[in-house]
């Protein structure tokens, strides 16, 4: 296959799909709501980190780096980022529905001169209500968000020029992960 056919193979969207819908950066605000909604999710595996208010603060917002945050702020890494979180909040309830999140691990290259950085992006953490809605799993309703949600992590990572996306087997990730535009 040619450079420019799994370019065009892999293409992700400009724009979350999800930014109508709610979608934006976790503020200080949203840590009691992520971490419920967090401690929620995870009771659906068998083995679970347990995190209080101020080790979601640690993992999910206190690598932001510095710079601008607000609208269109997800374009451009900021200084010294190291995870992105983003939630989905009802406009109407101010609920947060949905989170994801993924860290920054890059890596040398070596004895190649053109590049000497691999800028990867490992999925992290992520939760979704519509995984206690009756029936979900069953009907592809927890696979379908969940694939909405990553879509959108792949295209922030796509536009802070992350060169890979990285997502282990673990947590609902295997629903998914095959689906999506980096297999």
């Amino acid at each position: 296959m040619t450079l420019a056919r799994m370019i065009r193979l892999n293409k992700v969207a400009e724009r979350p799909h999800l930014e109508k819908q709610g979608l934006r950066e976790m503020e200080e605000k949203d840590i009691p709501q992520v971490a419920k909604l967090y401690a929620t999710y995870m009771k659906r595996f068998g083995m679970a980190i347990e995190m209080t208010h101020d080790e979601v603060r640690h993992h999910f917002h206190s690598g932001l780096g510095e710079g601008p945050r607000g609208k269109d702020s997800w374009k451009v890494p900021r200084e010294g980022q190291v995870v992105w979180t983003y939630v989905v909040e009802n406009p109407q309830t101010h609920k947060i529905t949905d989170f994801f999140s993924f860290y920054s691990l890059p890596s040398t290259i070596m004895k190649i001169p053109k590049y000497n950085i691999l800028n990867a992006a490992y999925l992290y953490y992520y939760a979704t209500d519509v995984a206690f809605e009756e029936g979900a799993d069953e009907d592809g309703r927890l696979k379908k968000r969940l694939q909405e949600l990553i879509n959108d992590a792949l295209v922030i990572a796509d536009q802070c020029k992350f060169d890979v996306f990285n997502g282990l087997s673990l947590m609902d990730n295997m629903q998914f992960i095959s689906d999506l535009k980096d297999d």
